[in-house]
């Protein structure tokens, strides 16, 4: 998987397909340009994935309701991207997540009163965002 992961950011893995086909394993690193797109709805699929890191990528859209699929979440870092809208409200039932940085995005609205929910949460990350 790891060769899988280090060939796709060498190919600058740009399709929802291709990005689908590389984030199989509990620990997904994939960052400095090496994705473009959006994040595809099938990530909520990866329910055993513990850390999803995807800092100072091409990434746009928003955040995919399907997120809240990833019930055993530790940490996911979207920073650095280009990521806009708001939180999904799915999001909610990511009850393991305990670090999360959404810095230098688009993240739009107030934060969610969800997150205060959410008690393995330790680290919100917000930086620079254009308005939260």
């Amino acid at each position: 998987m790891i060769a899988e992961l280090a060939y796709a950011q060498y190919h600058n893995v740009q399709t929802r397909r291709q990005l689908e086909r590389i984030w199989h394993p509990a620990q997904c690193p994939c960052w400095h340009g090496s994705i473009r797109g959006e994040i595809p709805d099938g990530i909520g699929n990866l329910s055993g994935l513990v850390t999803l890191n995807l800092p100072e990528n091409y990434l746009d859209g928003t955040i995919p309701a399907a997120c809240g699929e990833l019930r055993q979440l530790q940490r996911l870092n979207l920073g650095s991207n280009r990521l806009h809208g708001s939180f999904p409200d799915e999001m909610e039932q990511m009850e393991e997540l305990g670090v999360l940085d959404v810095s230098n995005n688009f993240i739009a609205g107030s934060i969610p009163s969800w997150l205060g929910k959410l008690s393995q949460l330790r680290y919100l990350v917000k930086l620079n965002n254009l308005s939260i």
